[in-house]
């Protein structure tokens, strides 16, 4: 399949391990990838890319932070496209059903880790298979009720391919780089509190712990490259 999948993210030091994975195994599986990092193309440019025809799926990776830009960004994608949206990330881990009740233009949600789980889903959706029975999914009975399915054991992170970094800016690896200015952060509505970012960090931190295993991130120094 043809993938599209957006990091939402706002801070051009930020290399994540979340996405950074589901993209790695997207490639690994065969599936051909356009990774969009908002740090550093805005969400106008990612819409109308998306809805060009050239992909079969959207796949948006976003935290709580960003749940709002998630939702604009399905909805502006769905003015003129009907390119199925899946949603992952910790904010769809935490509140599950209820984003599919308060967003019709999201169709699906994963819950809890996704390595693999976008593996079977997107194997379902090429061969035209029933999505609907994958574990860790989220989605909408025929009468528009949300249901969401078991949750898998998490994958060992021992039996993943390796991590894509060639998929984000060097800006993002290496510290030192020179930064250019976010491409999120002119976005509306995006200044956030060091007190409200604090009490998200917190509830990631214990979500994950609780449900995933911790996962880090990483960047390298300049002596680290070659």
């Amino acid at each position: 399949m043809r993938v599209a999948l957006v990091y939402l993210n706002n801070d051009t030091c930020s290399v994540s391990r979340g996405p950074g994975y589901i993209a790695s195994v997207v490639l690994s599986a065969g599936h051909a990838l356009k990774f969009f990092d908002t740090a550093y193309i805005c969400l106008e440019r990612v819409r109308a890319e998306v809805t060009s025809g050239e992909y079969d799926i959207l796949l948006i990776s976003a935290s709580s932070l960003f749940y709002t830009e998630a939702t604009t960004l399905a909805a502006a994608v769905k003015q003129t496209s009907d390119i199925p949206i899946l949603l992952g990330g910790i904010h769809a881990t935490i509140i599950q059903g209820e984003i599919l009740n308060e967003c019709p233009d999201i169709d699906y949600i994963c819950i809890g880790e996704g390595e693999g789980f976008i593996v079977d889903f997107l194997e379902s959706m090429a061969s035209g298979g029933m999505v609907k029975s994958i574990d860790n999914l989220g989605y909408r009975d025929d009468d528009g009720t949300a249901q969401v399915n078991p949750i898998r054991p998490c994958t060992d992170l021992k039996t993943l391919p390796p991590f894509r970094f060639d998929l984000f800016r060097p800006e993002s690896i290496v510290n030192g780089y020179p930064k250019p200015d976010s491409a999120m952060s002119t976005l509306p509505g995006d200044a956030r509190t060091t007190a409200h970012t604090v009490a998200m960090a917190a509830i990631w931190l214990s979500t994950n712990a609780l449900t995933c295993g911790l996962r880090t991130s990483t960047r390298l120094s300049p002596s680290c490259c070659f």
